[in-house]
């Protein structure tokens, strides 16, 4: 009888496989532990006005490969958003200096596509806490397919009072458009590390007054020079055309720059252009030294407010007067506009 049996089970197991090993508890599906993580939560809204901690997919294990995650912040009208990195692992191999491969960028809007707040973030070293400008925040964590390790990150969030935002910004995006700009420091891409070949970055910013100027302080300029700076640059232009009168000169040398001087606008605009050959690192390297530090620029940006425009008119008492009017009306058209005209400010360049 026994023989029978295991007769009968070894042809089932021989003709009919699938019969016996399909069901629910003898699946034949390939178990993928990759595909596992990317069923997981990746990005989301946070918008508790009590704040909360957020984490990569899987954390406090690897993360994964082949993602890209977008956390957005949403606070109340009259808050910002602060966030703190408590736990910081990403995947530096090979990557360590530019963290094109995985890598944690934290933009001042609400998504991707605004500015970034600082670089590209890698490796195991905790980012600085960080904190919006507005009412949005993103944080984008992006993955490559080679990932191989890496435990990822843990923040934490909290929603804080616009009037007690700490006045710190700071843009490391290749170009952008700011209107209403209150004071920023703006970096080249990549920034603090070797600046990118092939950019070609403009930053077009507004004050919030027409009568308001934007004055430029540089924190570090440190691009290869080259002859009549035909090749990387940096041009400041008076306004927010490219056919707006250029700030002193074309930049490329350091030394054209000392550390008490300024750039001052007349008005309230500024066009930043930074450019850079088409080259590679290495191309680079054949050319220049290590110690060179070629780490690009960042540059703070003011504004300098100016008189509010007045919207009010004073009627001036009635006199009697030999003089016609027309003669008089004349006269205090000439006047006003001499007026105007000293009140001009007129930069001046520096030698």
């Amino acid at each position: 009888m026994r023989l029978n049996f295991l007769f009968f089970v070894l042809l089932l197991f021989v003709c009919c496989p699938k019969s016996i090993f399909s069901s629910s508890r003898f699946p034949l599906v390939d178990y993928s532990y990759e595909d596992e993580l990317k069923n997981m939560t990746c990005g989301g809204l946070y918008k508790d006005l009590n704040g909360g901690e957020v984490q990569s997919p899987n954390y406090p294990n690897w993360y994964g490969s082949d993602r890209d995650c977008e956390y957005m912040f949403h606070a109340p009208e009259g808050y910002v958003v602060h966030i703190t990195f408590v736990v910081f692992d990403i995947d530096d191999e090979d990557n360590e200096q530019n963290c094109v491969y995985d890598r944690v960028h934290v933009h001042d809007g609400p998504n991707s596509t605004f500015p970034a707040l600082g670089k590209a973030m890698c490796g195991k070293k905790r980012p600085e806490s960080m904190m919006s400008s507005g009412r949005y925040l993103t944080v984008f964590f992006h993955t490559g397919e080679d990932s191989a390790y890496g435990r990822g990150f843990l923040l934490e969030y909290r929603m804080v009072k616009e009037d007690n935002r700490e006045k710190n910004c700071i843009v490391n995006s290749c170009g952008g458009d700011f209107e209403n700009f209150a004071g920023c420091e703006i970096q080249t891409p990549n920034y603090p590390f070797t600046y990118l070949p092939n950019q070609h970055c403009v930053w077009v910013i507004h004050a919030p007054e027409p009568n308001d100027r934007l004055k430029v302080n540089f924190k570090t300029f440190k691009i290869e020079p080259s002859i009549n700076c035909v090749l990387n640059n940096l041009t400041l232009r008076d306004g927010k055309t490219e056919q707006d009168d250029i700030i002193q000169k074309v930049l490329c040398q350091e030394m054209d720059i000392k550390h008490d001087q300024q750039y001052v606008t007349t008005g309230p605009y500024l066009r930043m252009v930074f450019k850079s050959v088409n080259e590679t690192f290495t191309e680079r390297s054949d050319h220049t030294y290590d110690f060179d530090h070629l780490m690009g620029m960042a540059v703070k940006i003011e504004v300098i407010k100016g008189e509010p425009a007045s919207t009010t008119y004073t009627e001036k008492p009635v006199t009697t007067s030999t003089l016609a009017p027309t003669t008089t009306t004349a006269t205090e058209d000439s006047q006003d506009n001499d007026d105007v005209a000293l009140k001009r400010y007129v930069a001046s360049p520096l030698s």
